[in-house]
Formats: structure tokens, C-alpha cells, sequence
């Protein structure tokens, strides 16, 4: 039998995070903070995260998917939203 031991990735505190994704094309954890409305992504770096993009949408976020043209898609409050992901 395999022991896991779970740890806190990040200090932030969200009001309600979910929906975490591993994005491939751009190496980062995708999740949404559902009452805020915001879209986050983070480096996974020595077990933690740390945020690199924090994204508000206007409206309550139930999850964020991987959309085929490099960007995201977003399931909002009042429809599907989509946000380009723009090259540094």
C-alpha cells in the first residue's frame, strides 16, 4: 500500500477554486476561482505554485478548458466566454 501525503501548493486563498487543468502547450495549472470570476494559470515549481496569469472575467467562472487555437475557454455565468492566450 502506497502512503500520499497532501501539502498546501500556494498561499493564496481562493473562494472557491476548481476545474484545476494541466495546460501541455504552455507548461501551467489552469483553474478557475468560481465567486470571483477569475481565470488563474501557475508554475508548478518544487511542488508549489506560483501564479503567473490572474485573469477576471465580470462574471462567475465554472471552468476553464484548453480551446484548439492556443487559447482558453470558459464556462461564465451568462454563456461561454473564450480568451486568447497572447505570446511574451
Amino acid at each position: 500500500m502506497t502512503d500520499y501525503r497532501a501539502a498546501a501548493a500556494t498561499e493564496a486563498v481562493y473562494g472557491l477554486a476548481e476545474g484545476i487543468l494541466w495546460d501541455d502547450r504552455e507548461q501551467l495549472a489552469r483553474w478557475v476561482d468560481i465567486s470571483s470570476g477569475r481565470v488563474l494559470a501557475a508554475e508548478l515549481r518544487g511542488g508549489r505554485l506560483h501564479t503567473v496569469q490572474d485573469i477576471a472575467i465580470g462574471q462567475t467562472a465554472g471552468a476553464v478548458g484548453l480551446a484548439d487555437d492556443g487559447g482558453l475557454v470558459v464556462a461564465a455565468a451568462r454563456g461561454l466566454a473564450t480568451i486568447s492566450v497572447l505570446g511574451e
